[in-house]
């Protein structure tokens, strides 16, 4: 059963499926209420209804919006205002990656994904973080990667957007903090999402097999916890954890790229 209503809104992006359906889940069962933005209406429409059976009194509002675009962040933002709606906690989980050699991407995906994984995020944090600040109350969780810790070859450009992630989070949140506002990085690892297909890689790859990734819901709730709890940036699983303290400690970049590399392409 649902909490009791709390009368706050937690806008997420990337909610129809995933991660970020997963996030919009269980903050609804927290008591949220959502406003629900992705490219698929039809998807959002289907888990506006399905989420209206759970929690009838609570308002799930849908948002058909391509975040690859640089006009969508802003067209968010007044949607929100036009309707009153004061958001409070903003999940930036919406992404996408490219694989394969750099000579390899194409120019259009490169910038959608440079778009949609950097601008969009930033753009969405800078829009709703003033009325956040004047309320002196508001959570901003942003989803990074766990690639972001180090360069990863084959996945180059897309590691190195959460790189971005990761770094303009904790900034950002030096900024907030003495307006009450908490901004959380979560990085997952390899979970069991649609980001393989639309990325391209090989499943054969003993690396990203399937086999190895993790359930979507338990990245979700992990995440969410350590957003509530304002921690400043967390990673998914002992073993992701590992890894990028062992990336933090090597002295050598070198050593770190030739070792990912090593790791990615087995």
């Amino acid at each position: 059963m649902p909490s009791e209503k709390n009368g706050k809104v937690a806008l997420v992006t990337g909610a129809s499926g995933g991660i970020g359906r997963e996030i919009a889940e269980i903050l609804l069962m927290k008591g949220y209420d959502l406003l629900l933005v992705a490219r698929s209406l039809g998807k959002l429409e289907e888990l506006r209804k399905k989420f209206k059976l759970i929690a009838s009194d609570q308002t799930v509002t849908v948002l058909r919006a391509d975040l690859s675009h640089s006009e969508s962040p802003k067209m968010i933002f007044d949607f929100a205002n036009d309707r009153n709606i004061s958001v409070d906690i903003l999940v930036n989980n919406a992404g996408v990656g490219i694989s394969g050699g750099i000579d390899e991407y194409s120019e259009e995906d490169l910038l959608k994904m440079i778009l949609l994984n950097i601008f969009s995020l930033t753009a969405l944090c800078k829009h709703f973080s003033p009325q956040m600040k004047e309320k002196r109350s508001g959570n901003i969780l942003n989803i990074a990667s766990i690639g972001g810790y180090q360069p990863v070859p084959y996945l180059a450009a897309y590691a190195a957007s959460k790189s971005y992630v990761l770094n303009f989070s904790d900034a950002i949140a030096m900024e907030l903090k003495d307006y009450g506002v908490s901004v959380s990085c979560y990085s997952p690892g390899l979970t069991d999402t649609q980001f393989f297909d639309r990325a391209d890689i090989d499943e054969n790859n003993n690396f990203y097999a399937k086999k190895m990734r993790v359930s979507p819901k338990d990245v979700a709730q992990d995440a969410v916890e350590m957003m509530l709890r304002g921690k400043l940036s967390s990673i998914y699983g002992l073993k992701n954890n590992v890894l990028a303290f062992l990336t933090q400690i090597t002295p050598s970049r070198n050593i770190i790229a030739r070792i990912t590399k090593k790791i990615v392409t087995k």
